[in-house]
């Protein structure tokens, strides 16, 4: 399949050409310099003709509670199956279902659920607590929170069958050094969020193994500038990824 278009989104500019389709996968990216010639490529198979709209890689998103009025906190895989579409359908092509926190046995019911979804967008969990700042609740219920436990992690993790991906937790909660480690083992991101971390405490969960920041300054102290705290060490490190809403 050939996806043309006049406004194809490259790393360094928008450009006109196409964007070559084989069994599912991006090819190749063929781009003209003269916006003239978009039409004058001679691949094979199918042409669609996207004019002057915009052609962009599809979205990813790690952090997604719900959509199209469904929620990611459920043990039913349909309604899981159901954000996903939503999300599909406005650009997102991979995205992890996101839980809030609630009672481990709920939260094991939705990892279940999440598991047993067949939506081809759907890449896995991204569990936002329970190992989370009272500090720092930001919109969930602190009495939902708990200090880390490496039982309790297993049990989440042991219910996902390996579709946790990604875990929000707050480094200076004592023992959550020893949850960042069994995430990195388990192939899951470990993100620091809803957190009252010093400086320090971020960049030894980042030496232990997190490299992600969720919604960064919401639910953490400002930057402070004799206390950076969590906003300066994850903005001044390299390998953390940051995300903002």
């Amino acid at each position: 399949m050939r996806l043309r278009s006049e406004r194809i989104v490259c790393p360094d500019a928008t450009r006109a050409g196409e964007v070559i389709v084989e069994h599912g996968r991006i090819s190749s990216v063929n781009v003209v310099a003269d916006r003239s010639d978009a039409a004058a490529s001679r691949e094979g198979g199918e042409l669609v003709d996207l004019g002057d709209r915009w052609l962009v890689p599809g979205y990813i998103d790690v952090h997604v509670h719900g959509g199209g009025g469904a929620q990611c906190n459920t043990a039913n895989a349909d309604e899981i199956a159901a954000v996903a579409r939503f999300h599909a359908r406005h650009g997102t092509t991979g995205l992890l279902a996101t839980t809030v926190a609630a009672p481990v046995e709920e939260l094991c019911a939705a990892l279940t659920a999440i598991a047993r979804c067949t939506a081809p967008t759907l890449l896995g969990a991204h569990l936002e607590g329970p190992f989370l700042s009272r500090e720092q609740p930001g919109a969930m219920d602190p009495n939902l929170f708990l200090d880390p436990d490496l039982v309790q992690l297993d049990r989440l993790l042991t219910a996902g069958k390996g579709a946790v991906r990604m875990m929000t937790l707050a480094p200076e909660l004592p023992g959550a050094m020893a949850l960042v480690r069994r995430l990195q083992e388990s192939e899951a991101v470990a993100s620091v969020g809803h957190t009252s971390a010093a400086d320090g405490e971020v960049r030894e969960a980042v030496r232990a193994g997190a490299n992600a920041a969720t919604h960064v300054f919401n639910a953490m102290p400002p930057l402070h500038h004799r206390e950076p705290g969590a906003v300066g060490a994850v903005l001044d490190l390299p390998e953390v990824s940051c995300e903002l809403i």
